[in-house]
């Protein structure tokens, strides 16, 4: 997770990967230079918990956060959390499950959107699919799919991918520019060989 001045949003995402019913995953914390507190929160998680790992870096921004992470990674796959993001308690239980059991490189998923200080979440058209993908996919074969039934959703924090993946392809996020995932999640899906939705 990368951590840039996330303070009011941080503790609920943490404790949303401390209740993870999936156990053996690590949690990298990369604390981007933060200002407000939130380096000060990623700490007491990480204190307390045997798989949380905080790394401190000065500010670089996501892409180098992002990067910084994935060089510590040492996991079957991967996932990139939002620090302003959190996850139901079994998200990562059922992702592993179905990547792991039918081999994919990248599985895509879908996200509710919530507003600060409501309990509601809802679903919206960006965060959720039209089309029916029920079927294991080359990655470009995939993304012609999404373009038909206007489901590319490129951002990170809705992949989870085998980290072989990226590392055997040399994937990075590039630094300096906005919208990072966005090129990221191209790449990456031109050289998916096996692409599934959940």
């Amino acid at each position: 997770a990368p951590i840039y001045n996330v303070a009011p949003w941080l503790e609920d995402c943490l404790t949303s990967l401390e209740k993870q019913t999936l156990k053996n995953i690590e949690v990298i914390l990369v604390n981007d230079g933060s200002t407000d507190g939130s380096r000060e929160i990623a700490a007491r998680y990480a204190q307390r918990n045997g798989n949380f790992t905080l790394i401190d870096r000065e500010n670089g921004g996501l892409s180098a956060a992002r990067n910084t992470g994935l060089d510590a990674a040492k996991g079957e796959y991967v996932y990139f959390l939002d620090s302003d993001d959190y996850l139901a308690e079994n998200a990562l239980e059922i992702l592993y499950t179905k990547a792991s059991g039918e081999n994919l490189d990248v599985l895509k998923f879908s996200a509710y959107t919530f507003t600060d200080g409501c309990e509601d979440v809802q679903w919206t058209d960006e965060y959720r699919y039209n089309g029916n993908y029920p079927e294991v996919m080359l990655g470009t074969d995939a993304l012609a799919k999404f373009f038909e039934y206007g489901d590319v959703s490129p951002n990170s924090y809705l992949i989870f991918t085998r980290r072989e993946t990226i590392v055997n392809n040399a994937l990075r996020f590039c630094e300096g520019i906005i919208h990072e995932d966005n090129l990221f999640h191209y790449q990456l899906m031109t050289v998916s060989q096996r692409t599934a939705v959940c």
